[in-house]
């Protein structure tokens, strides 16, 4: 038997894949309780089928057994990037209240109910007709009886992680970065919360970077948090001669948000010197300075949309987030292969019809140059 060493813990996040090994049993779809791995959906595209209902309704159980370290300090949230439509979680007993999911990211709190070792987690996902809590296509579920535009997610259809951080973090989409027209300043909020009962001092930290990692600029700002407390930090820098983001040269900068506060157990022996400050929280965000110019904006007569001050005729497509037999429930392999294929049919624009879909692909599309509109 091998053994490797134990990484070594920066005190940075930890993140850890729930998707493998869970079981599943949904009445209305199977008999029995079966194997999966997610993302998984109990509906297989009856959107298709000019129904009553185009689409399967009912609830379905899902559950999982894991073991993980709990670190004393830390705190723990679970991360579901879509269920359909309501999910009920319960860990080791402990049931958390409903919650209306959908297609977008739900993170949830489970510190307290984290054990350190073996973790039992169940989740209770409900998909239920006539809902209108949110949007549907079911064509039993709206007055134009028998119309099913496309297919309704019924099951954990996404990823879910499990998140370790300290107990001051980033808040989940915390970071918020733009540029100005004239794309010479970059403005960032930067939203913390202190999870803690006692206050907390800290130093919040942006560094922008240029592809080959080289830094562009470095923000800083120090923050005292009261108990339970929530900050957004708001900061700007300028920044010249930009790398614009444009079709042909997809250029994308990077930045690193940082939560620091100084170590105490640096062991430099200087009892006079300051000690040293040390990550314990950190985001990374891409982002492409560009300008962009409507028609409606301009009022002159100009009709064509501008990219950085040059005009680009859109020639974009409509996609629908489903693949016959899984619908909704993609793998990280065939989203890039869509990417792939609309890139190859001469697209050079994409919106998402008609709800947000898996993150991945605003990533993909980022990177490769197509413009997106969500």
């Amino acid at each position: 038997e091998v053994r490797f060493p134990a990484p070594e813990r920066k005190g940075r996040r930890n993140i850890i894949s729930l998707n493998d090994g869970w079981t599943a049993h949904c009445s209305v779809a199977h008999d029995s309780v079966v194997s999966i791995n997610l993302p998984h959906n109990f509906d297989d595209y009856y959107g298709y089928l000019q129904l009553r209902h185009g689409n399967l309704h009912g609830s379905a159980i899902y559950n999982k057994v894991f073991t993980t370290e709990k670190h004393v300090g830390k705190r723990y949230f679970l991360q579901f990037e879509g269920v359909g439509t309501y999910a009920t979680v319960t860990l080791n007993g402990h049931q958390y209240p409903k919650k209306l999911v959908g297609r977008t990211v739900w993170t949830l709190d489970v510190t307290d109910a984290l054990r350190d070792g073996q973790n039992t987690l169940q989740v209770l996902v409900d998909h239920p007709a006539m809902q209108t809590a949110s949007p549907w296509v079911c064509g039993g579920c709206s007055s134009e009886w028998g119309f099913s535009e496309g297919s309704q997610p019924f099951g954990i259809f996404r990823p879910v992680l499990l998140i370790e951080t300290d107990a001051v973090r980033i808040e989940p989409f915390g970071v918020h970065i733009w540029n100005n027209s004239t794309c010479d300043s970059i403005f960032i909020e930067t939203e913390v919360k202190n999870y803690t009962s006692n206050p907390q001092t800290l130093e919040v930290v942006n560094k922008f970077a240029f592809a080959n990692g080289k830094t562009a600029f470095r923000l800083s700002e120090g923050l005292r948090l009261e108990p339970g407390e929530t900050r957004t930090i708001r900061q700007v820098s300028p920044i010249d001669n930009a790398h614009r983001w444009c079709l042909d040269d997809p250029y994308l900068y990077t930045l690193t948000t940082m939560l620091k506060r100084p170590d105490h157990q640096d062991g430099d022996g200087d009892v006079n010197a300051e000690p040293a400050l040390v990550t314990f929280d950190e985001v990374r965000t891409s982002f492409g300075i560009r300008n962009i110019s409507w028609p409606v904006l301009r009022k002159n007569g100009d009709n064509r949309f501008y990219l950085n001050g040059q005009p680009v005729f859109i020639n974009g497509t409509c996609e629908y987030e489903h693949i016959l037999g899984n619908s909704h429930a993609f793998t990280p392999e065939q989203i890039r292969s869509r990417v792939k294929q609309i890139r190859n049919a001469g697209f050079n624009a994409f919106r998402e019809a008609h709800q947000p879909h898996n993150l991945l692909y605003q990533q993909l599309l980022d990177e490769q140059g197509l413009l997106f509109w969500s």
